[in-house]
């Protein structure tokens, strides 16, 4: 992956420095290969999208799939224009139900914070209707219903083989024969199996991708690192913004923590993942004694594209 400015070319598969494993992570949940470079536009949503090759309405959108090849993003929709891209590279354009689907079960809220979606009311015929949708029907609640519906999917072995069995065939000559094809089952029994064993909603964070979750029962967090553009560990887009130094751990119940951070610039962040309670920032050179719930929890230090020489924080438990 190349940088000049605020434009990224990552070239296929997974070359770069900062961003390897999330796109060996999208191409896992997607089953599919990336077979060329995608040119990525940093925030210049609004003056790309209106080239996209999906006519979605482009005023407020996070990002946009220009093409296979090329896509328009800020941080936070980046990892999801990037499902995008590799299901266009691979000759698939899909409906909104189901490509938004994808593309918001594996793309959103990877990887600096979390992303939670709801289940709908279901009426008769949801699924039967909401699957032949086209773009120019294209909706939010689409969206919403199809992602619902995608990471209800991917929660069971089975029926994630036959999502992904479905989402890598043509399905748009003939949406209901392609699905009964791949399911071996007709959109009414599917949606009932989805209605009855789904969950109100889903969450998804990549914060702990490929990374231990450390018990803070037993001991202190410590984490050292440096944030650079030239850091294979950094994250983040030249100049712009960095995430470095990635951690996870988990407390079984409500605890008083003591959090320090050590640098010359930066903030330390936390990022509850799996329960309500709000994030905590820590700046560098500080020390903060908070209580926060308990549940598994991310830490990272960020910068405003600052490099740092060297960090270092630490995470104890002070009372439980």
């Amino acid at each position: 992956m190349e940088s000049s400015g605020c434009t990224m070319t990552i070239s296929a598969p997974g070359a770069g420095l900062r961003l390897p494993a999330r796109l060996r992570r999208i191409e896992q949940a997607v089953g599919m290969s990336f077979h060329d470079r995608v040119d990525v536009f940093l925030y210049e949503v609004d003056q790309r999208c209106a080239n996209s090759t999906l006519p979605i309405e482009s005023d407020g959108a996070a990002g946009c799939a220009l093409d296979g090849q090329a896509i328009a993003a800020d941080a936070g929709s980046l990892s999801h224009e990037l499902v995008h891209a590799l299901r266009l590279q691979n000759g698939i354009r899909g409906n909104p139900f189901f490509e938004e689907g994808i593309a918001r079960a594996v793309g959103n809220g990877y990887p600096s914070n979390g992303w939670t979606v709801s289940r709908m009311d279901f009426s008769p015929s949801s699924l039967s209707n909401a699957a032949v949708e086209q773009w120019s029907e294209y909706s939010v609640d689409t969206s919403r219903f199809g992602a619902h519906f995608t990471s209800w999917a991917l929660e069971d072995e089975e029926v994630a083989a036959q999502l992904l069995r479905f989402l890598a065939s043509d399905y748009t000559g003939d949406v209901e024969a392609s699905f009964r094809d791949a399911f071996g089952a007709d959109f009414q029994s599917v949606e009932a199996n989805w209605e009855r064993s789904s969950e109100d909603a889903y969450f998804a964070s990549g914060r702990c991708d490929g990374l231990a979750v450390h018990d803070l029962a037993e001991g202190p967090l410590r984490v050292e690192g440096k944030v650079s553009c030239e850091d294979p560990y950094t994250e983040g887009n030249e100049g712009v913004l960095y995430l470095a130094g990635r951690a996870c751990f988990r407390l079984p119940a409500a605890a008083q923590i003591r959090i320090s951070a050590e640098a010359e610039a930066g903030l330390l962040s936390l990022l509850p993942l799996d329960c309500s309670d709000a994030g905590r920032s820590v700046f560098a050179g500080e020390t903060q004694e908070t209580a926060i719930s308990g549940c598994t929890w991310s830490a990272a230090m960020t910068t405003q594209g600052e490099d740092i020489d060297a960090f270092s924080y630490q995470i104890e438990l002070l009372s439980m």
